[in-house]
């Protein structure tokens, strides 16, 4: 290896005996730069800044730096802050963790699971929060379901779903003026709630065991009596509303009149 000064510029260059290519330069502001003469963060190359000790290496479309651990599992990298550990990235049966003290996560590409970690990289398991009460996440987007409580099918929450559905007029209801309807639901899980409302702008009726509307969200599975009706009427005329299995239609098991509305609430199983 030779070295020559250029004092004009005041670069040292080293250049290798077989070329006259430049290999390292330490520039005027005592920059150590390989593969560039340039000291500037965009420009491709190595670069150790004596201004704030800063380390900078830039590379064009490919990866600007590999790290190899051999042999064992362990830290592949170590975060310090006032020469204490505060993190690190490493590898556990060929699994990638990210650490904070006993808090991390593992990157499981073999299982495609994201999993909570402890220092070690080791599971830790129902010990980590995700947000808190102050700093909380916005909106959380599951393509399945999610455990509440525990692991088992049973525990399982797989459709949480609101809106809105027209009930259209059922054969059993005598409508005087003109018929018009409302309804909105909640479906959690299995279970659907209806919250509706059939009206005549005269009056309506409906008849024992008279269908007083169809067209409900779901088609349900299987017969249930769970409802109330309430509206303009006394309670000596409330109403036990009865759906039917593989249908969307809604029964009342009592005569309901003298109103101009029928609003029901009804819950169901899908």
């Amino acid at each position: 290896m030779s070295k020559a000064r250029n004092t004009a510029d005041q670069i040292n260059r080293v250049n290798s005996s077989a070329a006259d290519a430049t290999a390292i330069t330490i520039d005027s502001s005592e920059n150590v730069l390989v593969g560039t003469t340039s000291s500037d963060d965009s420009t491709d190359g190595f670069k150790v800044k004596s201004s704030g000790q800063k380390l900078t290496i830039t590379r064009n479309g490919a990866e600007p730096l590999v790290l190899n651990r051999r042999a064992s599992d362990g830290d592949i990298v170590k975060f310090r802050k006032d020469n204490i550990n505060v993190a690190s990235i490493g590898t556990l049966g060929g699994v990638t963790y990210i650490n904070s003290g006993d808090v991390g996560l593992s990157l499981d590409w073999g299982s495609d699971q994201i999993k909570p970690r402890q220092a070690n990289g080791a599971n830790r398991d129902a010990a980590i929060d995700l947000g808190a009460s102050a700093s909380r996440f916005k909106d959380l987007y599951l393509s399945s379901g999610v455990y509440l409580g525990g692991t088992g099918s049973a525990n399982k929450l797989d459709d949480y779903e609101i809106g809105n559905f027209v009930p259209n007029q059922g054969s059993g209801l005598t409508v005087s003026g003109t018929f018009s309807s409302s309804g909105r639901y909640i479906k959690v899980g299995n279970l659907v709630t209806v919250f509706g409302n059939v009206n005549g702008s005269s009056s309506i009726a409906v008849s024992a065991v008279g269908i007083i509307c169809t067209n409900l969200p779901f088609s349900i599975a299987e017969i249930s009596t769970l409802g109330i009706a309430t509206g303009a009427w006394t309670s000596s005329n409330s109403a036990t509303f009865i759906s039917l299995g593989a249908t969307t239609t809604l029964y009342s098991a009592q005569a309901v009149s003298g109103a101009t509305n029928i609003a029901f609430t009804h819950t169901y199983r899908v």
